[in-house]
């Protein structure tokens, strides 16, 4: 978990392959099965979207418990989003610097919620989801701590 383009999709795509797990991202998953683009769920609303959101998850953990997750960056702030989420498995919270996060964030089209917001309004989105964040199981500021001493977490965790 974490805020948009934190890297959760490129970095449990990485070590799910590294460690032969299986991957799940929420938002693709949200694409795949209803054949609509996260934008035309946002457009009509956010509710509508965090609904499936929750749905899909659901069905991808009824149908496959073991692996690793990628769910979307507002999901955790939901009530009983992090009460589910904690239930089901582990939680690695992926938390770049703001500046390194800032550019990411500039260079994405493809954010609904952030389409049209100032970088302000960005990073008070981003504070108000970390309470809900830091129920995380570990988590990972980029910025300190190398991805390889997290891929040991994380085999420790899943795989032993």
């Amino acid at each position: 978990m974490g805020p948009p383009a934190a890297g959760k999709t490129w970095w449990g795509r990485r070590w799910a392959a590294e460690l032969d797990l299986p991957f799940y991202d929420t938002d693709a998953e949200i694409e795949r099965r209803t054949g609509l683009s996260i934008t035309q769920w946002f457009a009509q609303g956010e509710g509508a979207f965090r609904a499936q959101e929750w749905q899909i998850l659901k069905a991808l953990v009824q149908e496959s418990a073991y692996g690793i997750y990628a769910v979307g960056g507002g999901f955790p702030a939901q009530p009983g989003a992090m009460d589910y989420l904690l239930s089901q498995g582990y939680c690695l919270w992926i938390d770049p610097p703001w500046p390194e996060l800032r550019q990411r964030l500039k260079a994405a089209t493809d954010r609904p919620l952030l389409v049209g917001r100032s970088e302000e309004a960005w990073h008070t989105l981003i504070e108000a989801r970390r309470p809900a964040y830091r129920r995380a199981d570990l988590h990972w500021y980029t910025a300190q701590i190398p991805a390889s001493q997290v891929l040991k977490w994380v085999w420790r965790v899943l795989v032993t």
